[in-house]
């Protein structure tokens, strides 16, 4: 028997949690659903090994999520879908096997020639912070006001018109994210490619990297940055001046330099994947 622990993402700042008679939930055989009121500043958390996770913004103050178990019966069966509240907010796993246990950033389950797969919908209030990670499966956000995290080993991630910090990890798949506009993103894979769309705030912190996989940033508005970029084969491609006068730095692996007046802050790095700094809507871009 093989155990998984899946790691998760560290909680925001402490505050009250919603009273318990504010949340319900339901659950039948192959179905989940859960609402509650969670206030700004809390975080809703998905954790699933295998299946989809999808999240989209909702005008009301209640985050709502279902769940649809698929697969064969049998499997079925041997799939729970676990709730914890603490003060952070609400932690939602599909757990497989007995004595799976959820708690934010753990989700632990035993996982034996299980074929069932777990697919999440999401809809979350305005202010509400969200984390959502999945093994085998794309994990997808749309439209939210506050800081993201997700994570996939072998699923794309995506994140699409959010305004906050974002975080977006894939082993095998590709970062997407696109209309993203916060102060501090960052987005990594291993063999997936990584694009960014959305401005580079004066002051800000940016990171991309990815062992094979390109690098890609559309960038809104203008560019003030100093990036950083670490290659052992990859090429860069810009439509921004680049200078490197002033401190500036080439190597055979590193070059350091600086677009416009330098406010913000880039940090690009791939083995053997190109980079392509780009303006958002260039024409053929």
């Amino acid at each position: 028997m093989r155990t998984m622990a899946l790691a998760g993402f560290a909680a925001l700042a402490a505050f009250a949690a919603a009273p318990a008679s504010a949340r319900a939930q339901a659950q039948d055989a192959d179905h989940f659903s859960w609402h509650g009121v969670l206030a700004r500043g809390k975080t809703l958390e998905i954790s699933g090994i295998a299946g989809s996770i999808r999240v989209e913004a909702y005008a009301g103050s209640e985050a709502q999520v279902t769940a649809v178990k698929r697969g064969p019966a049998d499997d079925r069966a041997e799939v729970r879908i676990l709730t914890e509240q603490d003060d952070d907010g609400v932690t939602i796993c599909a757990t497989y096997g007995s004595g799976g246990s959820c708690h934010r950033g753990s989700n632990r389950s035993h996982v034996h020639d299980n074929e069932a797969s777990v697919e999440f919908v999401a809809r979350v209030p305005a202010g509400v912070a969200f984390a959502g990670s999945m093994v085998s499966g794309d994990v997808e956000v749309t439209g939210l006001g506050a800081r993201v995290e997700v994570s996939s080993v072998s699923g794309d991630v995506a994140v699409r018109n959010v305004h906050g910090d974002v975080a977006a990890h894939s082993v095998s798949g590709r970062a997407t994210l696109e209309g993203v506009d916060g102060q501090q993103v960052d987005a990594n894979t291993v063999s997936g490619d990584v694009e960014f769309g959305g401005p580079v705030h004066q002051g800000g912190r940016y990171a991309f990297r990815s062992v094979s996989g390109d690098l890609t940033l559309h960038v809104d508005g203008a560019l003030n940055a100093r990036v950083s970029l670490n290659t052992v084969s990859g090429e860069i491609e810009s439509d921004f001046p680049i200078t490197l006068a002033g401190g500036g730095r080439f190597g055979r692996r590193n070059l350091d330099f600086t677009v416009g007046n330098g406010d913000a802050r880039i940090e690009l790095g791939s083995v053997s994947g190109d980079f392509h700094l780009r303006r958002a809507g260039a024409a053929g871009r």
